[in-house]
């Protein structure tokens, strides 16, 4: 996929890549081959924009950014010992409901609930396993793609280190 923008700056993105293009770039979007993609569109219905039009452009997500460790973890969200968390928000939209990041955490339980949030999710290392309010248990690996809705009940279990690019809406 080639985005091209108003100034005629030329982006490529490649099988296997993510990438943002933020609400109010002017641009192209071309593409030479059969494409595949999983995406969100967040249209918020305030109009909030980017004050500075200019410094629009897509934006590569890239899942080998260094991640900031989570502090502040509450032991009450977790079954089992406290797991160590990193994250690495890429990009937030200008009302702050909707982020793009990178995100991993070693192997943990977390209390069944509703996390307040819809949230699409791509694992790129690692498994886990969902377990829904109905019982019924999903477990996804390294390359799947699934989404969370707002307000679905859900317990996440990973008996191994997870790695996933997310975009996650919460409501402001």
């Amino acid at each position: 996929v080639f985005i091209i923008d108003a100034d005629g700056v030329q982006y490529d993105f490649h099988a296997g890549q993510s990438f943002v293009i933020p609400k109010g770039l002017n641009c192209i979007w071309k593409q030479t081959d059969f494409v595949r993609k999983f995406y969100v569109i967040f249209n918020d219905s305030s109009g909030a924009t980017s004050t500075d039009q200019k410094s629009l452009k897509p934006l590569l997500i890239n899942s080998n950014m260094g991640l900031d460790e989570m502090a502040g973890l509450n032991s009450n969200d977790f079954i089992g010992e406290l797991p160590e968390m990193s994250i690495k928000l890429a990009y937030q939209d200008p009302t702050g409901q909707f982020d793009v990041g990178v995100w991993e955490s070693t192997a943990m339980t977390r209390v069944p609930g509703d996390i307040g949030r819809s949230e699409l999710m791509h694992i790129l290392e690692g498994s886990g396993e969902i377990v829904n309010s109905d019982g019924i248990r999903y477990t996804f690996n390294a390359g799947d793609t699934f989404l969370v809705p707002i307000g679905m009940g859900y317990q996440w279990r990973s008996t191994e280190p997870v790695k996933k690019i997310f975009c996650s809406f919460t409501p402001g």
